[in-house]
């Protein structure tokens, strides 16, 4: 469920049997809110108007729902909100587990990105819940230069120059990609899951991923190698120098309760291949704005 304005709501259901569940279920919202409830000296009731929509058994619904929010200024919302809940959660972890280093990596969407205020909504986000700017890291595709180069590199300056970093996700995917890393103002680069999935193949992904791994290093940047699903594939991107990882390896995705007690477990809680210094932290995934 999410709140999109100030008395309206959205659920958002899948694997339903069929289109009859759903109106069991609008049944069930609407006979709960007409329950009275008291405030001082008064009995009030409420009621609410209910639409529907379904989407067949063979679609991916959340998807849908999502690319259309990209092709709208709803994704600005939908992105703030994330942000907003992220951010909170965070502030929550940290207090947690004082002590414990943890970035929160958040997917950010070109026309969030580039619509007027977000540096300014990402700044009174990170004020409003005390989150350092240091451990935000957006995460942004190179297809956000083929709509507006310029513009995207005023952004990312912007945000670079309030202490946050940027991460360039899905490298090697788009054009011109080396050139990116010498004019973006990029702090990591996280290298393509399609790379990953065949790193020890004979001139395979594993030659693109150790020569874009050791170009980063030479421009001091950090290396993510993302999709990593099987030990092999582990200590085939640590071995290549990778920094850091993600991938169904270390964790599904999981509810923000779910990650409080993976900390609360594992104590330091290390998402991240142990670097040279053998320091540790935490890489928080946020949920996306846009399909994943």
């Amino acid at each position: 469920m999410v709140r999109v304005s100030g008395d309206e709501f959205v659920f958002l259901c899948e694997n339903l049997g069929d289109p009859g569940d759903a109106h069991l279920l609008v049944r069930r919202i609407a006979d709960a809110l007409e329950e009275p409830f008291e405030l001082p000296g008064v009995e009030l009731s409420v009621t609410a108007s209910v639409g529907v929509a379904i989407a067949h058994h063979d679609e991916t619904i959340s998807d849908r729902l999502l690319a259309v929010a990209e092709r709208t200024d709803l994704i600005n919302e939908v992105g703030a909100w994330v942000l907003r809940r992220s951010c909170a959660d965070h502030h929550d972890w940290r207090a947690s587990h004082r002590g414990l280093a943890l970035d929160l990596a958040l997917n950010v969407s070109v026309r969030q990105l580039l619509a007027p205020g977000f540096v300014d909504t990402v700044a009174s986000v990170l004020a409003a819940t005390g989150t350092p700017p240091a451990v935000l890291i957006p995460e942004v595709t190179e297809s956000v230069l083929m709509d507006d180069a310029r513009r995207t590199q005023l952004v990312l300056d912007e945000l670079r120059e309030t202490g946050i970093r940027i991460d360039l996700d899905d490298f090697g995917t788009g054009f011109s990609s080396l050139s990116y890393l010498r004019q973006l103002p990029i702090d990591i680069v996280k290298i393509d899951r399609s790379f990953v999935a065949d790193v020890d193949v004979p001139l395979g992904g594993g030659s693109i991923l150790a020569a874009v791994t050791n170009l980063a290093h030479v421009l001091d940047l950090p290396v993510t190698a993302e999709g990593v699903e099987t030990r092999r594939q582990h200590d085939e991107v640590r071995g290549l120098g990778c920094e850091l990882a993600q991938g169904f390896f270390y964790a599904h995705p999981m509810s923000a309760t779910r990650i409080e007690r993976l900390l609360g477990q594992n104590g330091d809680g290390t998402r991240h291949l142990p670097t040279s210094t053998g320091a540790s932290s935490v890489r928080v995934e946020a949920p996306a704005p846009s399909a994943r």
